[in-house]
């Protein structure tokens, strides 16, 4: 077993995270607030999130406008305008299913008065 229950002092072993939940999570509530592209929003956050860095240095680090940053993580760009290099961030990591988040995507655009899937 891995995690809290086994940790010991200095054992700084990273606990695994569901990033497909972490972005679906953070989509209805982004939907909940407003945003019109809360999906695509929320893989922003989650692949900026994952690098523990601020827009402007994640912007830098991957050739991105920073209004391009700032605009997709307020949810103005839609799923299919977000640069490819935030794909690719996400895929690389195991957690990540694009498909079931191009899915509630899809799910958003369809109900878009609904705040969660």
């Amino acid at each position: 077993m891995t995690g809290p229950a086994d940790a010991r002092p200095g054992d700084h072993r990273p606990w695994p995270t569901d990033l497909t939940r972490v972005c679906e999570q953070l989509a209805a509530r982004l939907a909940s607030r407003g945003a019109r592209h809360p999906v695509a929003a929320a893989v922003v956050l989650t692949a900026r999130g994952h690098e523990g860095v601020d827009p402007a240095t994640f912007a830098a680090r991957h050739d991105l406008p920073l209004s391009t940053v700032e605009r997709a993580e307020r949810g103005e760009i839609p799923w299919e305008d977000l640069p490819d290099i935030i794909g690719d961030l996400l895929e690389a990591l195991p957690s990540v299913v694009l498909l079931a988040l191009a899915d509630l995507d899809a799910h958003h655009r369809a109900h878009p008065d609904q705040a969660s899937a």
